[in-house]
């Protein structure tokens, strides 16, 4: 996708793309350096134009899986583009995540990747998401979160083990907060 599809789609729709420009590839390899090792399958919530959806796909095994949600239909559209096997593009709400796991084959997840603007959503949207998303990690599973403004690392902390880093070269910057669901004891 164009720079230039991005930014158009950033005015059309700013509280849904919720960035001013697609992540860098600093971010993408930051996030795929946190995606555990092995990990077969693998979600990403608000996979926008793709930056790191096709990282993830680089670290992903020929039997792997990546289900990529993305609410706008020109960036799902352009998702699509990407005519890898192992990726199925849902244009869809993050909070029905369950009900498009399910419809895709996923009963679980190793990984999900968040790119979601969570600062601009109500709180009982956010903590809806999170549990979603806890409920379909596996023990051990990581989500990795991108935001801009850390706000979510109070929530996270309510569920997860975090450890937070941070990309200077992204316009703007990210935290990339890596959260680790307990393991079963």
């Amino acid at each position: 996708m164009s720079v230039f599809s991005f930014l158009k789609s950033l005015i059309r729709h700013p509280r849904t793309l919720g960035t001013l420009s697609p992540a860098s590839p600093f971010t993408a390899h930051r996030v795929g350096d946190a995606i555990p090792e092995g990990a077969k399958s693998i979600l990403e919530l608000g996979a926008g134009n793709g930056a790191i959806t096709r990282e993830l796909l680089s670290r992903l095994p020929s039997d792997g899986r990546l289900l990529a949600v993305e609410l706008r239909p020109e960036l799902a559209e352009e998702l699509s583009a990407i005519g890898d096997t192992r990726l199925a593009v849902v244009r869809g709400d993050a909070r029905e995540v369950r009900n498009m796991a399910a419809q895709h084959g996923f009963a679980a997840f190793d990984a999900a990747v968040s790119s979601l603007p969570f600062a601009l959503f109500e709180e009982s949207e956010r903590d809806a998401i999170l549990a979603s998303v806890h409920g379909l990690l596996v023990p051990g599973g990581a989500l990795v979160a991108c935001q801009h403004v850390p706000t979510m690392l109070p929530e996270l902390k309510r569920r997860f083990d975090v450890d937070t880093s941070f990309e200077p070269l992204n316009l703007p910057p990210y935290f990339v907060m890596k959260a680790i669901k307990a393991e079963k004891k």
